[in-house]
């Protein structure tokens, strides 16, 4: 580690002739460079984190640095504006290659942090006519703004990593993940800080956008083993009371993602009238089946009078595809078939199949008895319309 940190007098591994003054891991094998070969090279390639070597020890440069040599032979850094990669096609008129100039400043943030440069433009000697970069040309390349103007930019990459983390750690909050994107900037040698909230907003933007573009390519966003191709059961290990307050108003607008991580409106009424009419409703109380939900009921009595919404339950389904392969071993062992099971578990019908073993038959009466009861730890809620899959 020590020994790669050294500094020696190295010839540049690209012209083979000048001193190296910079060396480039990303430019491997040729990572030492020349004052020459290092302009040349990384004003087209200006995303790549460099380190000095002027100072006797490598020091960390942003990309608008370039080192200069005076006339008494001493190295300094000199500043050099620095543009976004970005396509510039030829001219519409005379299909000609055009001249890139410098236009204004922008940010744009990558995994390796910020990056502080200029947006490119362009102009035909032709023609004369002007191109300026629109937001299609900048979604093109593999950004996606962070502003209107879009004055801040972030490279996708960054929103589907962080996407990746929020999946495999929930608990990963946006502020952290962009305080990890500073600590990188700093290392590299540049200076400014990332906006959380600007992050945060963009990336529920893009998020969105993606969403919409899986829909039309009919891709599931969601896919759950045991409830697939149809759900047999919550097992609710725990849940959590959302409630929606009557001062915060309400919105014609839809969400963007209904139907996703929430059921529609529609579709919950018409299951809760389903389950009113197949079983005995008790106004107040959350009924399904003969199961009750004191977490979810109806009508809640501290607080009714700043309510007008009885709230969502939160479940899981983590034991329940034990559950079902356990099932469906005992089916096969004792050779029953799926609809006396299903008479059993409803009890919709008294079991008059004499044929039928009398350890299943008894088996099922106690987890039918059980789920009544609600100490059954796992199948808590049992849907009307049954179906063993």
């Amino acid at each position: 580690m020590l020994s790669d940190e050294a500094v020696l007098p190295t010839t540049c591994q690209w012209c083979r002739q000048g001193v190296a003054v910079m060396r480039c891991s990303e430019c491997l094998p040729h990572q030492y460079l020349c004052m020459a070969c290092d302009k040349e090279q990384h004003t087209r390639h200006v995303l790549h984190n460099r380190r000095s070597l002027i100072s006797g020890y490598l020091h960390p440069v942003p990309p608008t640095s370039f080192v200069s040599q005076d006339a008494d032979g001493q190295y300094s850094l000199t500043h050099q504006a620095q543009l976004l990669p970005l396509e510039v096609s030829p001219c519409q008129t005379c299909q000609l290659p055009m001249t890139v100039s410098v236009g204004r400043s922008i940010v744009l943030v990558t995994m390796n942090g910020r990056y502080d440069l200029v947006l490119p433009e362009a102009h035909c000697e032709c023609c004369a006519s002007h191109w300026t970069p629109a937001l299609e040309d900048v979604v093109q390349s593999g950004y996606w703004p962070g502003t209107v103007n879009f004055n801040s930019l972030f490279h996708v990459d960054v929103f589907q990593s962080y996407l990746e983390l929020k999946m495999s750690a929930p608990g990963l909050s946006h502020l952290a993940f962009t305080t990890m994107l500073d600590k990188k900037k700093s290392r590299f040698g540049r200076s400014g800080k990332i906006s959380g909230d600007t992050f945060h907003q963009s990336f529920m933007e893009w998020a969105i956008c993606r969403y919409e573009v899986d829909k039309m390519c009919q891709e599931q966003p969601f896919v759950c083993p045991p409830c697939t191709p149809e759900i047999l059961a919550v097992a609710v290990d725990g849940n959590r009371k959302h409630y929606r307050f009557k001062k915060a108003g309400s919105q014609d607008s839809h969400g963007h993602l209904e139907g996703v991580f929430l059921c529609e409106d529609s579709k919950v009424s018409e299951f809760v009238d389903h389950v009113h009419k197949a079983a005995k409703h008790v106004p107040g109380k959350g009924v399904c089946g003969g199961a009750e939900f004191a977490a979810a009921k109806e009508i809640s009595r501290k607080s009714s009078s700043k309510l007008n919404e009885e709230g969502i339950e939160l479940a899981t389904k983590q034991s329940l595809q034990q559950q079902k392969d356990s099932l469906e071993a005992l089916t096969t062992e004792l050779s029953v078939d799926n609809s006396t099971i299903l008479q059993w578990v409803t009890c919709r019908a008294p079991v008059e199949d004499s044929d039928a073993p009398v350890e299943l038959q008894n088996k099922m009466e106690e987890m039918s008895a059980s789920i009544r009861q609600r100490t059954h730890p796992y199948l808590v809620v049992i849907i009307s319309d049954l179906r063993i899959l």
